[in-house]
Formats: C-alpha cells, structure tokens, sequence
C-alpha cells in the first residue's frame, strides 16, 4: 500500500515541480514514482503466485478429506478473548489432536489452534473429541464439533 502512495505521490511532485520550472526535482519525481510503480508490480506478482500455490493445496486437502473424529491428547489455553467491556468471550487454546482414519491405521498427531466459547472451555480437555475434516494423508484438521467426556456434542 505504502509503494502504491509514493508511486502516485512522487508523480505528482513531480508535476508541480515541472510547472515550477524545477526540473531536477521532476525528474526525481517522475523516477521515483515509476520505481515505485515497479516495485509494486514485483510485489504483486510474489504475491499472487504464493496464493495460487496456498489455494491448490487447499483444494487437494478438501479433495482428500473425509469427516472423523480426532482425540484429544493436549491442550492448553494461549489467550482469552474480551469483549469492549472486559468480559471473556472466546478463548484460545492450542490442541493436539490425533484424527482417527480407517484407511491409515498409525495415529498421527496434529497441532491445532482454535476459538472456542468461553461457555465450551471446560469441556476442551484430553481425552474429548473433536468432529473434524481432516486429509488421512496430511497433518490438516478443520474443527466442526466437540464431544465431551459426558456426551454432549457442541458445535464449533
């Protein structure tokens, strides 16, 4: 954002330097504005080839899933989460969690991040499961539901 300022910005410094006769001035103007513009332009392009590679292993992760259920074998909370009033209404915990595949019978454990309701903290304790979608193939969970130790299951 801040490439994209200078390279409108030196541009038009450039322009009124001009109209002032100064032409040194609009020359570092006029320069440093298409430098600028190219730095932009490189930036960009890094950019979007890092989301379309981020976006393809998306896709094969969602290819690949399948809904399991993954225990939970660590957790700990990292952070709670207030509202503009000072109450907390989320926290932050980090899990791990090993998701359970028919098809691959040796257990691996994922590490996962996740905001759960203050009102569900409780329950996000080793030995509960999480519903999750998860690639058999790779260390990739994404949370839909929690069963508790009593039964409950809880969306997420």
């Amino acid at each position: 954002m801040n490439t994209l300022v200078i390279g409108i910005g030196l541009p038009l410094l450039g322009a009124y330097a001009l109209y002032e006769n100064e032409r040194a001035v609009a020359m570092v103007g006029f320069i440093g504005g298409l430098v600028a513009w190219i730095f932009a332009a490189l930036r960009f392009s890094q950019e979007s080839k890092a989301r379309q590679h981020n976006q393809a292993e998306h896709v094969e992760h969602v290819r690949r899933a399948i809904l399991t259920w993954a225990r939970i074998t660590d957790s700990a909370i990292v952070e709670q989460v207030r509202d503009s009033d000072g109450r907390g209404t989320h926290y932050l915990l980090d899990l791990h969690v090993t998701p359970w595949h028919p098809s691959h019978p040796a257990p691996r454990k994922v590490p996962l991040r996740l905001r759960v309701p203050v009102a569900h903290g409780p329950h996000v304790v080793p030995g509960a499961y999480l519903g999750v979608l998860s690639d058999p193939e790779a260390a990739w969970v994404v949370p839909q539901s929690l069963l508790t130790l009593q039964g409950a299951q809880l969306p997420l």
